[in-house]
């Protein structure tokens, strides 16, 4: 028969340190996880910013230095658009049901929007004499 013998106190002291130790691994592994997640959500956030900051159709239809176009100009013909896309950003719940799609560019051209028309006027000057429609799109073009 084995008698239960009573542990030496050094016996206690080494167990209750791995207990202890024990707990402070996993405090410090739970730390070290809701840092990563921290960061990770601050990089997309980071991402998410510079994907929103596009230059705006004023400032690129009306810029004096013509530059590669970030916003194409059937986009700019529609600035309903992204008055919509910032209302929908701006919303704080969301609401309804989800969207299916993500936002994509305007592919049609709306040449009677009233900001496209200094542009057509300076590509009519541009092409001159007769002022022909055809030539004036491809100028525009």
């Amino acid at each position: 028969m084995q008698t239960k013998t009573k542990p030496f106190a050094w016996e206690l002291k080494d167990q209750e340190w791995d207990r202890y130790q024990q707990e402070f691994n996993k405090f410090k592994k739970a730390t070290r996880k809701h840092e990563r997640a921290t960061e990770r959500k601050r990089k997309q956030r980071a991402r998410e910013k510079a994907a929103m900051e596009k230059p705006t159709i004023d400032s690129i239809l009306h810029d004096s230095n013509p530059q590669p176009l970030a916003v194409t100009i059937a986009e700019a013909s529609r600035p309903y658009r992204q008055l919509q896309r910032q209302a929908r950003s701006k919303r704080t719940r969301n609401l309804g049901r989800k969207r299916k799609w993500g936002d994509t560019d305007a592919l049609r051209v709306n040449w009677q929007s009233p900001l496209l028309w200094p542009t057509i006027e300076m590509a009519a000057l541009r092409v001159g004499h007769g002022m022909s429609p055809v030539q004036i799109e491809r100028e525009l073009k």
